[in-house]
């Protein structure tokens, strides 16, 4: 089996780099934002100070779920995998909410978590890729979270009726981490055996020395690495708790996190980046945003699955070049491409159908 440090994996074709690549992705439009949970399947109401309730549903929004429980069950899952990533996480979504408060932002959209996701990905990130010392790292975590609500408003009227999803994530979080160039140089000395392109075994070497267990864990793996980590213990817990707010949404997690891994092997990728869910993330994050925005069709299912497969193409041309150009990983950019343009697709293709109040595949299956 391959070991490399925490701060020192691999990418995706062509330079060295930390193995917790992102993910996420809650979002939506205002008008989606509204209207994402009038309470719904798992999303009970906790007896919570609203602040609390509200930063908690951040973190849950970071894959759709509005509720309060499926976040503090996420924090939790995260925190097996990585205690320090947690804390971050928690830092940014309760910033992110306490900016959109203090802003005095949509009310709605703030009970429903839709400002705090952003921050929640910003301090898993910085936790992974910034590299400097933990109080830097906080005060960038504090920083970028509070200016995410305001820079995803600026960004939404720029999707054509799309939501943002992560976008505000990413246009925060990409330009510290091109400073700092995480995949630069340094990175690639401290742990040459990292290096895709420079040394690496073939791919079936490679698969004998990963493990066939690892690679059949690579799904669950997929799912911890919508919040950068690389656990799929946490990938379970996380499954769990979307499962606890909507079992449709953890289904279409799991599916979208396997077609990943699939493309991933049909290209012959490194099976250690496979095994490490890099290629499950945005694939899971893609298909799990069909299943809350469409109404459940066998059309719905066949864009998810498409959606997945796209999101995976897109990081495979996307990665080496953001590790080449800018030193960084692509982030959740390939997951925003491929979710834009299904949701776009909407009720132009055949039997597709846009949820009037988009939530979960159980409840828009009901609501039409």
């Amino acid at each position: 089996r391959l070991v490399r440090p925490r701060a020192a994996s691999l990418l995706a074709a062509g330079s060295a780099a930390p193995r917790r690549l992102l993910g996420s992705g809650a979002g939506g439009d205002r008008l989606a934002a509204d209207a994402r949970n009038a309470g719904g399947d798992g999303s009970t109401h906790l007896p919570l100070p609203p602040f609390v309730d509200e930063s908690l549903r951040g973190v849950g929004q970071v894959v759709f779920s509005n509720s309060a429980g499926s976040g503090a069950l996420m924090l939790a899952g995260l925190g097996v995998g990585d205690p320090y990533l947690a804390g971050l996480a928690a830092v940014g979504a309760a910033t992110s909410t306490a900016a959109a408060r203090l802003g005095g932002l949509d009310r709605a959209a703030l009970s429903a978590g839709l400002y705090g996701y952003n921050g929640t990905l910003v301090g898993c990130a910085f936790s992974v890729f910034l590299g400097s010392s933990a109080p830097i790292t906080l005060a960038a975590t504090v920083a970028g979270a509070a200016a995410a609500p305001f820079v995803g408003r600026a960004i939404t009227p720029l999707c054509g009726g799309a939501p943002p999803f992560t976008l505000a994530f990413n246009a925060i979080t990409l330009p510290a981490l091109a400073l700092v160039r995480p995949f630069g140089a340094k990175m690639a000395a401290a742990d040459p055996g990292a290096a895709i392109e420079a040394g690496a075994p073939p791919p079936a070497v490679e698969a004998a020395l990963t493990g066939v267990m690892d690679l059949l864990l690579s799904p669950l793996t997929g799912v911890s690495q919508i919040f950068v980590v690389e656990s799929p213990l946490s990938g379970a817990l996380l499954l769990g708790a979307i499962g606890f707010y909507s079992p449709g949404c953890a289904l279409a997690t799991l599916c979208g996190s396997s077609v990943g891994a699939a493309v991933g092997a049909v290209q012959a990728a490194p099976a250690a980046d496979i095994a490490a869910g890099l290629w499950g993330y945005n694939s899971a994050l893609s298909a799990l945003a069909v299943s809350v925005f469409f109404v459940p069709t066998p059309a719905a299912a066949a864009l998810g699955l498409g959606s997945s497969a796209a999101a995976a193409g897109i990081f495979a041309a996307s990665a080496p070049a953001f590790a080449a150009t800018l030193a960084t990983p692509c982030l959740t950019l390939p997951f925003c491409a491929s979710a834009i343009a299904a949701h776009l697709a909407g009720n132009r293709l055949p039997g597709l159908i846009l949820a009037p109040i988009p939530h979960s595949p159980e409840r828009n299956g009901r609501a039409v």
